[in-house]
């Protein structure tokens, strides 16, 4: 299973990230690249079972997380959401990191904390990406019926 952390820039996603993968990722660098990391399962009734059956090798489930880059506002509207959707695509699930805490070393990109406001935003830029996506597959399905009109003649 994959599953994508999303959230707006400086909100703790890759904080979130390295405590769940273990890793070491910069969580200041201001790339906007995504990280890829994965987090064993643990789980009791494996160990039993190992126990019991004594296999050369215990695989424990994983968990695979991408660490999104950040969506600013207007990111889909000025086609930076190609990433940020790429990211997304690639996952079975998202998780939604919101920024509620305030901290002068870390700015807020929307300048005050809402946590509120910043998951509204994260909904609306997702919900214009998802229209951009209905409005080129409509303007394609529209291009392939004129390249093709064939009047049906009925008897």
């Amino acid at each position: 299973m994959r599953i994508g952390i999303v959230g707006l820039p400086s909100a703790g996603k890759t904080t979130l990230f390295n405590l769940l993968t273990e890793g070491h990722v910069e969580t200041v660098s201001g790339k906007m690249e995504a990280h890829l990391g994965s987090a064993k399962v643990p789980d009791r009734r494996i160990d039993f079972l190992s126990d019991m059956y004594k296999p050369r090798k215990t695989i424990y489930a994983q968990i695979e997380f991408v660490d999104v880059p950040g969506l600013a506002r207007g990111s889909a509207a000025k086609g930076g959401v190609n990433q940020f959707m790429a990211g997304v695509r690639e996952a079975d699930s998202i998780i939604q990191v919101v920024r509620a805490f305030d901290d002068p070393l870390v700015p807020n990109p929307e300048g005050s904390t809402n946590p509120v406001r910043d998951a509204e935003l994260l909904h609306t830029e997702l919900l214009f990406s998802d229209l951009e996506i209905v409005e080129k597959r409509i303007e394609r399905l529209e291009g392939g019926k004129k390249g093709k009109e064939n009047p049906i003649e009925l008897p």
